[in-house]
């Protein structure tokens, strides 16, 4: 799987031939017709991490682990 983190913080994950955003879905704010984005402002959003196989894995929100062969971080 690929990802990244754009300059913004944003979660980035590939579906089909884009990078697209990842919509938080435990926001009241979409109540609200307001996407909020998956992000590294998310107290539950951890740093991307390199495992002993090189695969790159990111912990989110409810202890989820992500795990991908690519990824790229642009924040600053």
């Amino acid at each position: 799987m690929e990802g990244k983190i754009d300059g913004e913080g944003d979660l980035l994950m590939r579906r089909g031939a884009k990078l697209k955003g990842q919509e938080c879905f435990y926001s009241t704010a979409s109540d609200l017709e307001v996407f909020v984005r998956c992000g590294d402002w998310c107290p539950q959003f951890g740093e991307p991490m390199v495992g002993d196989d090189k695969m790159i894995w990111l912990t989110i929100c409810q202890k989820r682990t992500l795990f991908f062969d690519r990824f790229t971080d642009e924040r600053d």
